[in-house]
């Protein structure tokens, strides 16, 4: 079992791939953006961060520049989770700390978490740009 932090503004998306993820029994907790994900990691350290790129109040690159620059957390896996298509916002994450971009248009919530599964195994961390 792992536990995810998921960092998305859209509420419904969240629940969605919140329930995903416990159904195939994993814990996960939503901040619906990046100043809530960060109060989150005050409390408990997740395994793995799914991090949506285009939120208000705090956005997933200040968010990622955040986390990357504190001992605590730098070292927890991020995968950008967001619907960006952008190949210039893509390299940027990627060059911030991600380890993975997944468009979210393009993938069901249930290959998501078989995608975060295989990088917490360590099978899936090979590839730092986008599953197709």
């Amino acid at each position: 079992m792992a536990n995810i932090l998921i960092v998305e503004d859209d509420t419904i998306l969240a629940r969605v791939y919140e329930m995903t993820f416990k159904i195939a029994g994993h814990q996960a907790t939503l901040a619906n953006d990046g100043l809530e994900g960060l109060e989150s990691l005050k409390s408990q350290v997740p395994d793995i961060i799914l991090l949506d790129w285009m939120m208000p109040n705090m956005n997933g690159e200040q968010f990622l520049d955040e986390i990357k620059s504190k001992p605590e957390t730098k070292n927890i896996p991020v995968v950008v989770l967001t619907s960006m298509a952008g190949e210039r916002e893509v390299r940027l994450a990627l060059s911030k700390g991600a380890i993975k971009h997944i468009d979210k248009s393009r993938h069901q919530p249930r290959e998501v978490v078989g995608i975060v599964e295989k990088i917490l195994s360590g099978n899936g961390n090979e590839e730092s740009s986008e599953d197709k």
